[in-house]
């Protein structure tokens, strides 16, 4: 038997100064929010062995290293392993830059924004955080069981 839980939590972090993510274009700004950006999580619990797994797909370009660690320092209470987390993203171009510590992707905007990088980390760990919170018996998941 499984339990699963599904929650979306707000990724959106506008910063006037960084440029959309991936057009390696740094006069490419966004002038507001036309629409939010979310992160999706699904998290699906085995009940007797209580071994979770938790799936994130975010409306952003990619997930960078250094937002996937500080989630998963954020996640520590919760005993969840690196391995039973998949961080994963849509690869929009209309979501911000500015969230990975890397030279090469600085490199195509204006740099690094610690407000953008925050603002996406807190928004994944909500839905991780919410999904667990949400975890229920599920009978559609029987099929998981084989």
């Amino acid at each position: 038997m499984f339990r699963a839980g599904f929650f979306r939590a707000s990724v959106t972090a506008f910063d006037p100064d960084q440029c959309l993510f991936g057009w390696g274009y740094p006069e490419n700004r966004p002038r507001d929010v036309a629409k939010p950006l979310f992160a999706r999580a699904l998290a699906i619990e085995h009940t007797a062995s209580r071994q979770r797994l938790v799936y994130v797909c975010c409306d952003l370009g990619m997930i960078s290293e250094s937002v996937r660690a500080q989630v998963m320092a954020q996640l520590a209470d919760l005993d969840l392993p690196d391995s039973a987390v998949m961080l994963t993203a849509t690869h929009t171009h209309s979501g911000p830059s500015g969230f990975s510590a890397y030279l090469f992707y600085a490199m195509a905007g204006p740099g690094y924004s610690r407000s953008v990088h925050d603002t996406i980390t807190a928004g994944i760990v909500a839905a991780i955080r919410g999904a667990i919170a949400a975890l229920r018996p599920r009978t559609n998941l029987r099929a998981l069981e084989a």
